[in-house]
């Protein structure tokens, strides 16, 4: 009887341990991402050389504007006030990133880079890169997933192209007796296909433009009697530089007969 008592008591004791409630654990605890973010936007202009069209040079970007506008759910729109933050370029060295704080979470943003300047880079009285083809780059803090509030971005803005119009005037010398008229052919030197021709009175010059950089020209002169020519004689290879500073080139090319 003893022995069974002891038994019964020894399983009431265990039982009344296990019936007691756990001890609370604490729950680690949740980091909250920032409220506030910043970016770092980088910026690198593209120089494209083409044939067609001369092209801006670094030394002539005085200064980047960086924009910024917000989603509104529909459009990019401006920031009442206006955000906006000058990188100059006149700087030793010249700078290549704009800051941007103060962002919101949850926000979207559109970030726009206006490059600034005119020939020489001597003032951002011109916008180089109206064109608009590389020139933002959009900031997403609506889907953090974690706790970082620094974004960095790059944008690198295209320069527009700059018309080129290359003009060659004629100069004809030592010119037979009894020419009344020249037949002046424009020709690519390369191939020798006739690009242009004209026919003029003696008494005038002729001048071929809208030529392009980065082609080698030569005009050929035949000097006419009466319609029949009488003498001919070609120029120089003429050329324009593709990566000359001048917008406007203008040639003379002397013919002597």
């Amino acid at each position: 009887m003893r022995g069974t008592a002891m038994a019964l008591g020894l399983a009431l004791v265990l039982g009344g341990c296990g019936s007691q409630p756990p001890l609370p654990v604490a729950a680690p605890a949740r980091l909250q991402a920032p409220e506030r973010a910043a970016a770092t936007v980088e910026i690198a202009p593209r120089f494209a050389v083409l044939s067609l069209d001369h092209r801006w040079q670094a030394t002539d970007i005085y200064q980047y504007t960086v924009s910024l506008k917000v989603w509104n759910g529909s459009a990019y729109v401006d920031l009442a006030p206006a955000v906006s933050v000058v990188v100059p370029q006149k700087s030793t060295p010249a700078e290549t990133q704009a800051v941007l704080s103060n962002l919101k979470q949850g926000a979207r943003y559109e970030v726009v880079v206006q490059v600034q300047g005119n020939a020489g880079g001597t003032a951002p009285s011109q916008v180089l890169n109206a064109d608009d083809t590389g020139n933002t780059a959009v900031l997403d803090f609506t889907q953090r997933q974690d706790l970082e509030n620094m974004e960095t971005v790059g944008v690198s803005p295209t320069l527009d192209r700059v018309p080129f119009s290359g003009t060659a005037t004629v100069a004809a010398s030592n010119v037979p007796a009894g020419t009344d008229s020249f037949l002046a052919q424009l020709q690519d030197a390369s191939s020798g296909a006739v690009i242009a021709s004209l026919t003029y009175p003696a008494t005038q010059t002729a001048s071929f433009s809208h030529l392009r950089t980065g082609v080698n020209y030569t005009v050929s002169l035949t000097a006419l009697q009466a319609g029949t020519a009488v003498a001919s004689a070609t120029s120089a290879p003429l050329y324009y530089d593709p990566s000359g500073q001048d917008l406007e080139q203008a040639q003379a090319l002397a013919i002597a007969f």
